[in-house]
């Protein structure tokens, strides 16, 4: 009797261990949004333990210029893969969060996705990226110049040039 009602006990903390601490992220919500806000979503995937994405928050994320630009301009959404217990809604279906970054087709770490008002993905910018670099991508993307230049047309066009950052965008982001 007091074994059933040890295991009874046990099954319960976890279930509701599980379901405190699991949330659901609505992307298509958040897109819908984006007409009253004027923030599109910015969709930041990361993992446990990931070195790069640690990096990518206390150096970029945690940049004054950086931090504020996204904050007046996106909704951000965090995205850990490594949370099982959460549900992703995106395009009306339910999925774990590395379904979500499979399905979308980046399932690198880490990522940070630019959807529109339809939650369709606008662009993707894969690893570490220095705080000048990523700033440039927000005002790239914010201004919707993404829609009628490649970034190095937007780069020139702003006066940026490559004595000016310490590194380069990445060339295999998708732009």
């Amino acid at each position: 009797m007091l074994k059933k009602f040890f295991i009874s006990t046990l099954c319960i903390v976890i279930f509701l261990q599980t379901n405190i601490f699991a949330q659901t992220i609505n992307l298509d919500q958040a897109a819908l949004e984006t007409k009253k806000t004027h923030k599109s979503p910015l969709v930041y995937l990361h993992r446990t333990g990931c070195p790069y994405c640690e990096r990518l928050e206390e150096f970029t994320f945690d940049d004054d210029d950086v931090h504020d630009y996204i904050e007046k301009n996106f909704n951000f959404i965090q995205i850990n893969v490594s949370y099982t217990e959460d549900i992703i809604i995106y395009k009306n279906k339910k999925m774990t969060p590395r379904e979500f970054a499979i399905t979308i087709g980046y399932n690198f770490f880490p990522s940070v996705l630019f959807l529109d008002a339809q939650a369709n993905l606008e662009h993707a910018s894969v690893g570490y990226i220095e705080e000048k670099d990523f700033l440039i991508i927000l005002k790239y993307m914010k201004t919707d110049a993404y829609k009628t230049i490649d970034i190095d047309q937007y780069k020139k066009q702003i006066g940026f040039t490559e004595e000016n950052s310490e590194t380069t965008i990445d060339k295999r982001q998708k732009l």
